[in-house]
């Protein structure tokens, strides 16, 4: 009896050792997308190729590229292309896996465990970030990313639902590459330095 005890006591002492926190999940969800990469990912509002520092994000009107260097962002009702060497501030507004990075400085972070997901919530600390909140909804079993919630200092808010996640795809660094030849009428505004 005082050994099933003693193994009662042993094992709740154990328990938040072994208990998930709002940065091992975060850590872990980056860790996945890393070793599952290159990724295609349908979203509620478009789709989102990721291949290391490069990544294609199509909202259906306007198409960004990005090469790791240089970002190409097409706009169908303007008919123009507009060329950029991004800053790490404005790849963050576009680039929904740096909001996975953000965590480690700067946010408040908070889980909530449900049945089937983690609920992480980032609040900023920083009155100055723009980011005001992220809410991410990850899958218990992949770490995949089910949802992602922002909130801007505006009070404008977002919501990107992922639909379909295909890992360990096949694609050419050329798919990360604005390509002027499938826009031939494109008027292309070059704002690098």
């Amino acid at each position: 009896m005082r050994t099933n005890i003693l193994l009662i006591i042993g094992l709740i002492a154990l328990l938040p050792l072994s208990a998930q926190t709002p940065r091992k999940v975060l850590d872990r969800t980056a860790e996945t997308l890393r070793r599952e990469a290159p990724l295609a990912v349908e979203m509620n509002v478009g789709s989102f190729l990721l291949k290391g520092d490069k990544f294609v994000l199509d909202m259906g009107d306007t198409q960004t590229w990005f090469d790791g260097r240089t970002q190409w962002t097409y706009v169908a009702a303007n008919n123009e292309v507009t060329v950029i060497t991004p800053t790490p501030q404005e790849l963050q507004g576009i680039n929904p896996y740096s909001w996975l990075s953000l965590y480690k400085q700067g946010y408040k972070l908070t889980l909530t465990t449900l049945p089937r997901s983690y609920e992480v919530l980032m609040q900023s600390t920083d009155p100055r970030n723009d980011l005001k909140q992220i809410r991410l909804s990850i899958d218990r079993g992949s770490y995949l990313p089910q949802s992602i919630h922002t909130t801007l200092g505006s009070g404008e808010t977002f919501l990107i639902t992922v639909k379909k996640c295909r890992t360990r795809q096949s694609l050419p660094d050329t798919r990360f590459v604005f390509d002027k030849k499938a826009y031939p009428d494109v008027e292309v505004i070059d704002l690098r330095e």
